[in-house]
């Protein structure tokens, strides 16, 4: 279908539609708003969006959160991180969170016809291909998932783009009753903060945006995506090891003294990679037994670029490997569920790969081939994350188009100036995509660099860039362009952190850090989509 003027007169929803707050939680309300599923059809079926709010005493206004994905619940995240949202944003707004339409207690998109149907699927989760053979099965179970798709969720799929949660986003502001909407996107919420500033940039208000993706290669061709993001991820794992090496083996197990072992830590990674594809290693001995393979550390070093605090736990489980035992990984790596049978489906494959194979430029010109001669390009850009071309493969025979997606202009100005942050080494949004941002948003934009690891600030946080964050949105102040501000701690920190610091210094820190670990751990699950 034709893209829609991304600006049309929609009707103001009456106070009767308003959003009614009921009491969920200690501090907390929850509701429910209806918004149209097809926003062409103003008045025509409507779908329900799931909310949850945590109260300001004096509210100055609202603060709408998004913790990344696409698939991230806006309402676990400040069900979860509410008290610390609040602390970062001032603690002057009321604080809440959207799911998504399609996405958790929005309209969930469903693709298989229960939980344990799916479950079963996963189970078998592919091996990601290696010669023709294995391309053909990843390719028809990729297809099995479109498939269902298609016929259990066909009514929503259309629905789901980025540009429809942003106009959702706009009624909503209308309903609590603001004149702006002030936003704090993650990862993915950062796309969905740089589209509604482009549909709507008279409506922006205060408005954080956190590990910034690059709009336009996001929205436009899926190898393009692929391929801008990762261009740090191997860097990091290489200092992975340079850190381990010298923090020393008292904070960081594979470190050696005095060089007794030949080799970089880097280096004996990479060894022990090649080493387990050519012979994976038995685990009979794991809480889930099963083998350790070359493909199974390379993902999970992937995993751990996103956040340096899983280092040291990683790297002691790579010193077992070497030794030849994996329990460890294998627990690291395959814990055991939290839920034996789970009743409900999370759907987060298929909800992810709903929004995202439809903000991208349609992918049906390519055939098996040629898609794999782009994963194979890839590989130049990272082989840490060489594989990530075979994830988006259902892209290619996505059944659904959008009934209207947004890739441009991004150069609009908005009523108020945006505070970007992005980390110099984030392993999927990588500084240069903030840069891009900063560049094309030109006045109405002010980018914050964060001198650390990890994806967004909160993987190794600065209380320079938190109180930054603050004082944005207290006062309205902007830091000055070119601004910087470093992590606080380097990674495999020594036992005690806050040794040079006085006894205010220390316990500024400590609250900053508490808040932080809260929200990063509330985001985490979210913004490694």
């Amino acid at each position: 279908m034709p893209d829609i003027d991304p600006n049309p007169t929609v009707p103001t929803f009456p106070p009767t539609d308003r959003i009614k707050w009921k009491p969920c939680g200690r501090r907390l309300v929850c509701g429910m708003f209806g918004v149209p599923l097809n926003h062409s059809e103003p008045h025509g079926h409507h779908i329900n969006l799931a909310l949850i709010k945590y109260p300001a005493p004096g509210s100055q206004g609202s603060i709408f959160v998004n913790p990344g994905g696409p698939g991230g619940s806006g309402v676990d995240f400040v069900r979860s991180t509410g008290v610390s949202l609040s602390f970062f944003t001032g603690g002057n707004y009321d604080i809440i969170g959207v799911d998504p339409r399609g996405i958790g207690a929005s309209n969930p998109i469903s693709c298989f016809p229960s939980a344990a149907g799916h479950r079963g699927f996963d189970a078998g989760r592919e091996v990601i291909p290696r010669d023709a053979v294995s391309e053909a099965l990843y390719a028809s179970r990729a297809q099995v998932r479109v498939d269902l798709c298609a016929q259990n969720a066909r009514e929503i799929l259309p629905f789901v783009s980025t540009a429809a949660f942003a106009r959702d986003l706009d009624l909503l502001r209308q309903a609590v009753g603001s004149e702006l909407l002030n936003f704090y996107g993650l990862s993915y919420g950062t796309f969905v903060g740089a589209v509604y500033s482009q549909m709507f940039p008279d409506k922006v208000g205060k408005m954080v945006l956190d590990g910034v993706m690059d709009p336009v290669r996001y929205s436009g061709d899926i190898f393009d995506f692929v391929r801008s993001f990762p261009v740090h991820m191997d860097t990091i794992v290489e200092s992975m090891g340079t850190e381990c090496q010298s923090a020393g083996p008292d904070r960081c197990a594979m470190a050696t003294r005095g060089g007794r072992r030949p080799g970089s830590v880097y280096e004996r990674i990479r060894s022990l990679i090649a080493r387990l594809d050519a012979s994976p290693l038995p685990v009979p001995s794991a809480q889930i037994p099963g083998v350790v393979t070359g493909a199974d550390i390379t993902t999970a070093l992937a995993a751990a670029t996103y956040s340096p605090d899983t280092w040291p736990v990683l790297l002691e489980a790579l010193a077992d490997l070497e030794r030849g035992d994996g329990a460890k990984f294998r627990a690291l790596t395959h814990p055991a569920p939290a839920v034996e049978c789970p009743l409900t489906d999370s759907g987060s494959t298929e909800t992810h790969l709903s929004v995202v194979c439809l903000d991208s430029r349609r992918n049906d010109t390519r055939d098996l081939v040629t898609w794999r001669e782009e994963v194979i390009a890839s590989r130049n850009v990272s082989w840490v994350a060489a594989s990530t071309g075979w994830t988006y493969l259902p892209c290619r025979t996505w059944g659904a188009r959008a009934q209207e997606r947004y890739e441009g202009p991004w150069n609009r100005t908005t009523k108020n100036k945006i505070l970007l942050i992005s980390s110099t080494l984030d392993p999927v949004t990588p500084i240069e995509s903030a840069q891009t941002l900063e560049r094309l948003l030109g006045n109405s934009a002010v980018l914050l660099t964060h001198e650390g690891y990890g994806h967004t600030s909160l993987a190794q946080p600065s209380i320079c860039t938190v109180f930054s964050m603050i004082t944005y949105f207290s006062i309205d102040r902007v830091p000055d362009s070119g601004a910087r501000c470093v992590a606080d701690n380097k990674p495999f920190p020594a036992t005690k952190p806050f040794a040079a610091l006085d006894v205010a210094e220390i316990q500024a820190a400590r609250d900053v850090a508490a808040h932080v670990h809260a929200v990063a751990k509330g985001a985490r699950q979210w913004v490694r989509g």
